[in-house]
């Protein structure tokens, strides 16, 4: 079973009438590599990564301020080290 982390947003997101002030990220697999790889931009493959890892929609990601973003690339980057 893949670990996870939890990454506490400094800044809350509302979307659909949900709050999210935390996002769990499981650790990435190779059929998540292998889902994204279809996709030719490489912001987009990060953010469709990153949707499928903290089972949210891509577009919770896309309201979260830089500063919470670098804290999922970071999280990400521990998984891979």
């Amino acid at each position: 079973m893949p670990t996870t982390t939890t990454i506490t947003l400094d800044s809350s997101v509302v979307y659909n009438g949900e709050t999210y002030t935390k996002l769990t990220m499981r650790e990435p697999l190779v059929r998540d590599q292998r889902a994204v790889s279809k996709l030719a931009d490489d912001s987009e493959i990060e953010i469709r990564m990153f949707s499928m890892l903290c089972d949210v929609s891509d577009a919770v990601l896309d309201v979260l301020t830089l500063k919470d973003f670098l804290k999922l690339q970071k999280a990400y980057q521990d998984f891979l080290s």
